[in-house]
């Protein structure tokens, strides 16, 4: 079944569709943007609040700020700093496409820039070179790397080295070596040589590789909190890319949908389990949602989550049958329902109501 108009470049629209959306009620309600953090800030970041006040501003609405700014959260803020003087014509770009994922005005903050925080905080040198052809989807999948859940190391220059000297092969060693230009590659051989073949590496070595590694500091304290993934998923797109790289489809109790909390911890749900998430989700993050679903009661329904848009349009933005499908505008109920399979796999179509 075709999902998606001819010619409509979805990810493009959902920009418009952001900027364009108000808030409908809810029992569970909006929220409001952070506050940003009212300093001390790290010197030189002054400098920044002049050249761009509102990227300032934004970066004082991330979490990872709301509580102060330790030592190692200082040196993130220097190293954007620096990041921006170097061009920042490509990083006004960037961010202003960045600005535009989610409805300013309601959400907590803005999600692809705290992609690029983490970013920064890994090290990761693709950065500066992807600010130069921003893409959010290809931000967001370089930070939120869901789909790997396991350990990763943090090391410095001089740590890779002392690492490196401990590699008791001399071939193996000089082979690391002449990579040394390339830290990331550095940096996944050693992680992935450490689990499988510890005995290559001294004991000094082995104790650096296994101080360095930040699975609970990163992935878990970041994705393990339902609120705290709610609040970050603030746009179409952003819960679109977050049910396609973490649910799997499956069906165990007809009738009943699973809470958004049981969906995230488990990580599975069917139609109306994601339909009643998004709801959740999208309806925080200030967009006038409501369900639609297609078939009846003799035969399999399916369920879809679709957004009226400010121009009396629609958008269908939870269609989950294994992989989610975000498709529109559409012009009627009809186009949207027919995109969620009325007139070719189910007959009856209709309103579904979150009433459980």
């Amino acid at each position: 079944m075709k999902r998606f108009k001819s010619g409509v470049n979805v990810w493009f629209f959902i920009t418009i569709l952001n900027l364009t959306i108000f808030a409908g009620c809810s029992l569970f309600g909006p929220t409001k943007p952070n506050k940003p953090y009212p300093g001390p800030y790290p010197v030189g970041f002054q400098e920044l609040f002049q050249k761009n006040p509102l990227l300032a501003q934004e970066l004082g609405k991330l979490p990872e700020l709301q509580d102060g700014i330790s030592e190692a959260e200082a040196s993130v803020l220097e190293d954007i700093v620096d990041i921006y003087n170097e061009d920042s014509a490509v990083f006004d770009k960037a961010f202003e496409k960045m600005y535009k994922v989610g409805i300013p005005e309601v959400r907590k903050y803005c999600s692809p820039l705290q992609a690029l925080f983490w970013l920064v905080q890994q090290n990761i040198e693709k950065l500066k070179q992807q600010l130069g052809c921003y893409d959010t989807k290809t931000l967001i999948r370089m930070a939120w790397n869901t789909y790997d859940r396991g350990p990763f190391l943090v090391l410095s220059e001089n740590e890779i080295k002392r690492v490196l000297d401990g590699i008791k092969d001399e071939k193996e060693r000089k082979h690391y070596y002449s990579f040394l230009n390339r830290r990331e590659v550095v940096i996944k051989w050693l992680l992935v040589d450490y689990n499988q073949s510890p005995t290559i590496f001294s004991k000094e070595a082995r104790a650096i590789i296994k101080n360095s590694m930040r699975e609970d500091l990163y992935w878990r304290q970041r994705w393990k909190d339902p609120k705290q993934i709610i609040d970050r998923l603030n746009s179409p797109e952003l819960l679109d890319f977050y049910i396609n790289t973490n649910i799997r489809y499956a069906h165990y109790i007809p009738s009943f949908h699973r809470s958004p909390r049981s969906v995230i911890r488990e990580n599975y749900g069917d139609c109306d389990d994601l339909a009643y998430f998004g709801r959740t989700v999208l309806t925080k993050a200030g967009y006038d949602v409501f369900g639609r679903v297609v078939g009846d009661e003799t035969i399999r329904c399916h369920i879809g989550l679709g957004i009226r848009l400010e121009d009396g349009s629609y958008f269908l933005a939870v269609d989950f049958n294994g992989v989610n499908h975000m498709s529109g505008p559409y012009k009627t109920l009809l186009e949207l329902d027919r995109a969620l399979g009325y007139g070719t796999r189910f007959h009856g179509r209709g309103p579904f109501f979150f009433d459980w």
